[in-house]
């Protein structure tokens, strides 16, 4: 997955282990933690570095992030 980091605005590769596909969403077992934000659209034009700008509000995402690391569920 591609996440951002929040300090510089930039787009980098994060590899992830899935636990699960449902057809709910995905299951991670690891690679993310709380507070990271995960490119949901888009990805296929990110590159390492890329300077990004968050759409809609930015607590929105940090707080979606923090779910997904929490409850290892990505809906």
């Amino acid at each position: 997955v591609w996440t951002v980091d929040r300090a510089s605005d930039t787009v980098h590769p994060r590899p992830i282990k899935v636990a699960n596909f449902t057809a709910d969403g995905v299951t991670v077992a690891d690679g993310l933690k709380q507070g990271d934000v995960v490119v949901a659209a888009g990805t296929q034009f990110m590159t390492e570095n890329l300077k990004v700008k968050l759409s809609g509000d930015v607590q929105q995402s940090a707080s979606a992030a923090e779910d997904v690391a929490t409850t290892g569920s990505l809906h």
